[in-house]
């Protein structure tokens, strides 16, 4: 609870992109990436893109480990951060797991000077740790019964500053907001 996240797509049948986090111990974890097109199969062309590493996707070895990773370095390019890239790094996907591998293993959070635009942040650790809380009292996982919880999915679009929110909704997400109207959300 989480471990799901959903990118939104930026079109209407645009592929969707998501990830499954599951921990394996203290300082580790896969992450299962995935994309979907719900209106079509993926193309060759896209699987293939997909594969050589692309977006949330990181290219990986034949153990399904990450290409670029801590243990290399993220196979920093000088020269290409130099010219180029700001990170040096290949893939959007490794720059984001470079940056997070930054902090270390275990970041000591009792020196961090959080803001008010932290408040996020600050709020999914609370709801972590009374969950973490609840399951060592013996209490299931938040979700584990909760299926329409993963009906949810996010989306985005661009809209003229003048548009009324519910056309916005109808025209981008018609199948979703009425779907969410019915079940009381």
């Amino acid at each position: 609870m989480p471990n799901h996240s959903l990118a939104p797509g930026s079109w209407p049948g645009g592929n969707q992109l998501g990830n499954t986090w599951v921990p394996i111990d203290d300082t580790s974890c896969w992450i299962f990436c995935y994309c979907w097109n719900p209106e079509r199969p993926l193309t060759q062309e896209e699987r293939d893109r997909l594969a050589q590493g692309s977006g949330i996707f990181a290219a990986v070895d034949a153990g399904y480990m990450p290409v670029r990773n801590r243990g290399n370095d993220y196979l920093i390019d000088r020269a290409l951060q130099k010219e180029t890239s700001y990170t040096g790094i290949t893939g959007i996907s490794e720059q984001d797991q470079a940056i997070a591998d930054s902090q270390g293993l275990i970041v000591d959070r009792t020196r961090e000077l959080l803001q008010q635009t932290d408040l996020g942040i600050v709020r999914f650790r609370e709801q972590m740790f009374r969950a973490a809380e609840a399951v060592g009292r013996g209490s299931a996982p938040r979700g584990r019964d909760a299926p329409e919880g993963y009906r949810l999915r996010s989306g985005d679009t661009v809209a003229a500053p003048s548009a009324k929110l519910e056309d916005v909704l109808d025209a981008r997400f018609p199948e979703r907001r009425w779907g969410l109207r019915a079940a009381g959300a």
